[in-house]
Parts: structure tokens; sequence; C-alpha cells
């Protein structure tokens, strides 16, 4: 049968890592595809490049953002998107409910691979 290798978890250090993998595999249970993350974070070096972010430091990176009135009139969350990044992904961030409109938030950009 086959299995979906869908993301990898990981930890370094005292930090959780996530990497969205995407790829087929054999197996029928998760304990079936065990070496297959493994090898997946050697190949892809993984722990490497996040050790690499670690030691690079620094404050994260934060977009400041107008927040617009409500729209559509709906019970829903209010949302904005913007581009982060390299400028070809979105990136969503619900505005909390006592935030006022036209007010500005600031918001901390997350570091997408790819999209």
């Amino acid at each position: 049968c086959c299995a979906l290798l869908m993301a990898v978890l990981y930890r370094v250090g005292d930090e959780w890592w996530m990497y969205a993998i995407g790829e087929g595999a054999h197996g029928t249970m998760a304990k079936d595809n065990v070496d297959e993350f493994q090898d997946f974070i050697r190949q892809h070096q993984l722990v490497e490049q996040a050790l690499a972010k670690d030691q690079r430091g620094g404050p994260a990176k934060k977009v400041k953002l107008k927040v617009p009135p409500k729209r559509g009139g709906g019970s829903g969350p209010n949302k904005i998107a913007f581009k982060s990044g390299n400028g070809a992904c979105l990136q969503e961030v619900v505005i909390p409910t006592e935030v006022v409109a036209g007010t500005y938030i600031e918001v901390p950009v997350v570091e997408i691979v790819s999209c």
C-alpha cells in the first residue's frame, strides 16, 4: 500500500521545527515510514539549516499593516492577506476582534520556503 509523507516535525536544541514534504512512500502505518522521514531530514540537511538560522539570530521580521474595516457583514473573522518573503507567497492574518479599523498592527513575517 502507499503512504504520503506530509510533513516532518523535528527538534533542534529547545526549538521544534516543521518542514512540509508531500512525497509518496511505502507503508501502511506511521512506524513503517520512520526510516523515510529520517532519510529526508538527512538528505535535505534540515538540522544544519535550522542551526544556521539560529546562529544568524536577530529579531523576527515584521510588517506594519493598517487594519481595514470589516467587509461582508458576516460573523467570520476579519482577515488581511499580504505578500511575504520574495513576494510570490501570501501570508494571511486574522485581525483580533478588539482591534479598531484604521489602526496599525505589527505582524511577524513567516519565512515561506515555497508556495
